[in-house]
């Protein structure tokens, strides 16, 4: 048969002895690099593995550059491998030798990526023969060594760091997009292949399942479809598989290894210059013209055109007006990002706090549903387009897809990770001693100053609270002669009716009171007035349905007496304080400790309190219906509103459309949402947890 590649029995035997010296080889230094491990030294023998794994890729390379000259006797190839091995060793020497060692990996690095993209793209059908099996089977094993270096890494702790995409993988990267669109007429369409690969690999490293999803969905599609069918190509799978090994499994691996969170993750684009981010979104918009416009003109070659140019038309127009409102949205929620960035100060406060704290929760949940109808439709019009479909066309959607599926994931987890907003206010009233009959003893002219002292350091330390953990502040007040049951109604109501800069309600309204209290708990106020629990649920009450909670914190000695009331409470309502221990010394205030200790243990993660040391413990109390609270979502009018300020108003009906709630979708569920309700409720009333997560950054605790 022509063109097959004829081997003599002697070169055969020669070729069985070399592939079994390299099998040999191979798997003494494997089992050499497990008792490293084994021994304790980890760190050589995770060395041996990654440098094994491009060892045995580099000899694989030129067995198949060796294979190509001995079947065509291409003058090319044998220059092309002279000067291959000239580069491998001077980048070796650079390496070891010279101060320019990452100059010399990322020359050995564009090689390999070139010498890997020759090797692919431009093998022939016919060509098989023992060293051609033998190229494949060093490239299945480079795979399996560098599947088990990637994992091994990730187990035993040495890339906890997850880096979006290194120097040396661009490198190589750009080093198989020269080589293979040099050989290739459709470069283009490689080269936009190539980019589809690299931002599959990204998203999948922003910690977005979806794009892990699309990158076997991308594969799959070229190994069948792109390359037989539109690039006419068949490629060498083990080759490409190869290359593709040295981004996928790292990638895959540090979905479920890795220690950094998707917004840790995402934190360093999101910390880019404004500018830098607009630019992203605007060439992101030119993408999505140039993808709509490629299968725009395409389309009219379907042979049914008389029914899917019509039906293409009509998806495109929603296409048109969804996607002008996901760029709108992105564009809002990264001015949000850069004021955000703007009072972010670094190893002082947590990053999701500050988002949190600015409503960016409150814009990607308005944002959510559009973004996903976005998504749809892209992938709703290439499967309209796909029997018109073309090499660029298809590599164009490719490339867009991860893209729009990272800022789904990306706003997805605004919505589901970050805390809520909250605002409080404080009310420090002197500690004075109050009489059965309601009337106030004077103080000692001695206590003055020790009162006055106290009550200066508690209005701080929660000043300091709120600033630390990004509570908008409705105020902090202080007075010598007391306070009014007027005066705090007028603050209270005015805290209660507060709303954020966006519209809706806070999640969550702070309260924090220290003074003296009467023996019931009740606030023991100015002109014999007395606050109680009844009045402040009052006037949350005449606030209406909000869905937000109520959170009290009371920094005196006998509040601890309001808990029972609290638990009885019909609303989302807490209550944080504390109660003196058994044998404790009473005659020594602890108001004013328990407000430092509280924020301490909040505000610092190696705080060393001994609670076991202090006079009083620390308790709360929460309604019955705590447990079912849930931050705020927006309504269906909510997302009209906002999206209303982005969008062209004749495409509201679209939006009002989306923006339905989907209630009777998930009436299946009903019963098991009861189920789980009740059982938090149980849980709550019955064994109640030490410590409650408020998700914004601090906690209520009991000692």
């Amino acid at each position: 048969m022509d063109g097959v590649e004829k081997i003599s029995p002697e070169m055969s035997t020669k070729h069985r002895r070399t592939l079994s010296l390299v099998k040999y080889a191979g798997s003494h230094v494997a089992e050499r690099s497990v008792n490293l491990v084994k021994k304790g030294r980890r760190a050589i023998g995770i060395k041996v593995f990654l440098y094994l794994s491009n060892i045995v890729l580099l000899v694989a390379i030129f067995v198949g550059l060796y294979a190509r000259w001995q079947q065509n006797s291409e003058n090319f190839i044998l220059w092309l491998s002279i000067l291959g091995i000239i580069v491998f060793l001077l980048s070796g020497a650079l390496m070891l030798y010279t101060s320019y060692n990452e100059f010399g990996m990322h020359l050995s690095r564009l090689w390999m990526g070139a010498f890997l993209g020759l090797l692919a793209f431009t093998q022939k059908p016919n060509m098989y023969g023992e060293i051609t099996q033998m190229m494949d089977s060093l490239f299945i094993t480079s795979i399996c060594l560098k599947a088990f270096d990637s994992l091994i890494r990730r187990v035993l702790g040495y890339a906890n760091n997850v880096v979006l995409l290194s120097k040396f993988e661009s490198i190589e990267l750009f080093g198989l997009m020269c080589s293979s669109t040099l050989f290739h007429s459709q470069y283009l369409s490689i080269a936009l292949l190539s980019l589809a690969f690299i931002a599959s690999i990204i998203g999948i490293r922003l910690k977005s399942f979806s794009c892990l999803v699309q990158l076997v969905a991308f594969l799959i599609t070229a190994r069948l479809e792109i390359f037989p069918r539109l690039f006419q190509i068949h490629p060498n799978v083990p080759a490409l598989a190869a290359f593709a090994s040295r981004f996928c499994f790292s990638a895959a691996f540090d979905l479920y290894f890795g220690a950094q969170s998707q917004l840790e993750r995402w934190k360093k684009l999101l910390r880019t210059p404004s500018i830098i981010r607009k630019l992203s979104l605007i060439f992101l918009f030119i993408i999505q013209i140039a993808y709509l416009t490629i299968h725009s003109l395409l389309i009219k070659n379907h042979k049914e055109w008389f029914i899917v140019v019509p039906l293409f038309g009509v998806f495109s127009a929603i296409w048109c007006v969804f996607h002008l409102a996901f760029i709108a949205c992105c564009w809002t929620i990264s001015n949000r990002i850069t004021l955000c960035n703007q009072s972010y100060y670094e190893d002082k406060e947590s990053y999701s706090n500050v988002l949190a704290s600015r409503g960016v929760r409150h814009l990607a949940l308005t944002a959510s549903r559009l973004v996903k109808a976005a998504v749809f439709l892209t992938f709703l019009i290439t499967i309209i387009s796909w029997r018109t479909k073309t090499a660029l066309s298809l590599s164009l959607a490719c490339f867009l897809l991860p893209l729009e599926l990272a800022i789904c994931s990306l706003v997805g987890s605004f919505g589901s990770k970050l805390g809520g907003t909250c605002i409080g206010y404080a009310l420090v009233a002197p500690a004075v001693n109050v009489r059965p009959d309601l009337s106030p003893t004077l103080l000692p002219s001695s206590h003055v100053a020790d009162v006055s002292g106290r009550a200066t350091t508690i209005l701080n330390v929660i000043q300091q609270f709120f600033v630390s953990h990004l509570i908008d502040n409705a105020g902090c007040d202080y007075t010598s002669s007391g306070v009014t049951l007027s005066d705090v109604k007028t603050k209270l109501c005015s805290l209660f009716s507060k709303r954020t800069s966006d519209g809706p309600r806070y999640d969550t309204y702070i309260v924090y009171y220290s003074g003296h209290t009467h023996q019931n708990g009740d606030w023991a106020l100015a002109d014999n007035d007395i606050l109680k629990f009844d009045f402040i649920l009052q006037w949350w009450k005449e606030q209406g349905d909000s869905g937000s909670r109520l959170l009290i914190i009371v920094d005196a000695d006998k509040a601890y007496n309001w808990s029972k009331v609290v638990r009885r409470a019909d609303e989302f309502v807490a209550l944080q304080t504390w109660q003196w221990r058994k044998g404790a010394d009473l005659e020594n205030s602890a108001i004013g400790c328990f407000t430092h200790d509280w924020v301490t243990f909040n505000s610092e993660t190696d705080n060393d309190i001994d609670w076991l040391q202090r006079p009083y413990r620390c308790i709360y109390s929460v309604s019955s219906d705590w447990p079912d609270f849930q931050l705020q979502t927006p309504s269906g009018q909510d997302v009209l509103d906002h999206w209303g300020a982005c969008v062209p108003k004749m495409s509201r009906p679209l939006l009002k459309f989306v923006s339905t709630p989907n209630s009777n979708c998930f009436a299946i569920f009903t019963p098991c949402e009861c189920v789980i309700k009740c059982l938090r409720k149980l849980r709550m009333a019955w064994v109640p947890p030490r410590h409650i997560d408020t998700s914004h950054g601090f906690k209520l605790f009991r000692t």
